[in-house]
């Protein structure tokens, strides 16, 4: 790991596809945490819902309900596929503008006192 960390390189990772082919347990033991407490650059992507029965969408939902990530972690996740990316600097800086907006309601509302709506 500290090799992928020193050299920069980024991780495509695929958790269901990762359970589906037995290269972790479960989602709950998989090692997209191990991978972002060494400070590995991931992403997280899907090898298609047809094969991995996950959409991008909901590999980002499970790293949040099975592995516990937390919002900031998504989002450096996040900023991480903007940043390796090919697309254009201003594209770039508008999603990255984008995710730190998303992060900044997720702080917003773990900060309320409004659990629920009544």
């Amino acid at each position: 790991m500290a090799l992928l960390r020193e050299r920069g390189v980024s991780l495509d990772v695929c958790p269901h596809s990762n359970v589906s082919l037995r290269v972790s347990p479960s989602l709950e033991q998989h090692q997209l945490i191990g991978l972002l407490e060494a400070k590995v650059k991931v992403t997280l992507n899907s090898d298609g819902p047809l094969f991995s029965g996950a959409t991008v969408n909901e590999e980002y939902e499970a790293a949040h309900m099975k592995m516990g990530i937390r919002p900031d972690g998504l989002a450096r996740i996040a900023r991480t596929s903007i940043e390796v990316s090919a697309c254009p600097s201003p594209l770039r800086q508008e999603a990255l503008r984008g995710v730190e907006e998303w992060l900044e309601k997720q702080s917003a509302f773990a900060d309320s006192d409004c659990v629920t709506a009544d």
